[in-house]
């Protein structure tokens, strides 16, 4: 049984700083629990900062599950303490409904998030000051935001085989409408063995049955 936590009232909630014609305003969460503290990425169409049409991910963490206390958002300049989840300071992407998740052996962020030509990887350092590492492209068609696989902390799952040498990003991302109103979904699979990512792409594809995806083959070379 799930118990609504902060006595069933929002943990955050929009801002209603700005008015650009999209009322969605603040959800899509995503979390990472990361030294001691949880890390909150989510939309907010509302908030100071996002594109002319809303688009925008913040960023805010407290060692509170419930933002109730020692609340920091995104700045410019890294994280300051807020008295609130309503700051809205900065935002990490162009995006709606990304997911993220924190590489260990990367020692950095990785956001899923869509882009013209396909589901775009961007790494950040752990205080968003610079990029780590050049973004990553999954070529292909989307429909909606990306899924990433991951543990229950919201860090990636470590290479049994080469946890030194190899790191594996999968994720999980809708290709169409099916009949009836059904999602066809696809997942791909993205593996660096070195420092530097190569250009060819081989992805992993899935048609879905129901609300089940079936996966059927992987490969991606670097």
């Amino acid at each position: 049984m799930w118990t609504r936590a902060n006595d069933g009232k929002p943990i955050v909630r929009s801002a209603r700083q700005v008015s650009n014609g999209n009322t969605y305003g603040a959800g899509q969460p995503s979390a990472v629990y990361l030294g001691g503290k949880f890390y909150l990425m989510f939309t907010d169409t509302t908030g100071r900062g996002t594109g002319h049409n809303g688009a925008g991910q913040f960023v805010l963490r407290s060692p509170d599950p419930k933002f109730a206390e020692d609340v920091e958002a995104l700045g410019p300049d890294g994280f300051e303490p807020v008295p609130d989840t309503g700051a809205r300071l900065r935002t990490v992407v162009d995006a709606f409904s990304a997911d993220w998740m924190w590489v260990d052996s990367l020692a950095a962020f990785a956001i899923a998030h869509e882009t013209r030509d396909g589901t775009t990887i961007t790494f950040w350092d752990l205080d968003f000051r610079y990029n780590p590492y050049d973004p990553v492209l999954v070529a292909g068609t989307w429909r909606e935001g990306p899924g990433l696989v991951r543990r229950p902390d919201g860090h990636a799952v470590g290479s049994a085989a080469d946890p030194c040498g190899t790191v594996s990003i999968d994720l999980v991302r809708a290709t169409k409408e099916a009949g009836s109103g059904r999602r066809t979904c696809a997942t791909s699979g993205w593996t660096s063995t070195g420092s530097t990512p190569a250009a060819t792409w081989t992805g992993r594809c899935s048609r879905s049955t129901g609300s089940r995806c079936h996966r059927r083959s992987a490969r991606s070379t670097w």
